[in-house]
């Protein structure tokens, strides 16, 4: 078994560009006016992640990437005041979902690499706690 991260597949579609791009920020929407993020960079054949993903305002995560720079993901479309300002390229629409042939091709990489995962210990990376968790918080006075 092999986790295979969801920004790392969606940014697997630019290779589908003509011409393929050579930066792209891969956006998801997080509401509260926040994007879960992942910037990659292409080498060779692929888009290796460049930091580790991340929940911010999009605005200022485009500002400090470098240029030029593609865009990708659902969220490009809650978030295109911040997008047309930050002087970036929309990739197709058509490329910004998840794709079943980009999970088994870099699934295939990570177990050709060795790069398995134990069962037990996969578990989803959450940027932030579930909103339903925060709010009985909220209302019970409990501070997380």
């Amino acid at each position: 078994m092999v986790a295979v991260p969801s920004l790392s597949v969606i940014a697997d579609n630019a290779r589908l560009a003509d011409p393929p791009p050579q930066r792209v920020a891969v956006i998801l929407d997080a509401k509260r006016r926040q994007v879960y993020a992942g910037a990659f960079e292409r080498r060779g054949d692929e888009y290796a992640a460049v930091g580790e993903p991340a929940l911010v305002e999009p605005a200022a995560w485009l500002a400090s990437l470098p240029r030029p720079l593609w865009v990708m993901g659902e969220g490009v479309s809650y978030h295109a005041g911040a997008i047309d300002g930050a002087d970036v390229t929309r990739l197709d629409a058509a490329l910004w979902l998840p794709r079943a042939d980009a999970v088994h091709r870099l699934g295939w990489r990570l177990a050709c690499a060795g790069r398995f995962a134990n069962a037990r210990d996969l578990v989803p990376l959450y940027l932030r706690r579930p909103e339903a968790e925060e709010v009985w918080e909220q209302r019970h006075g409990i501070s997380g």
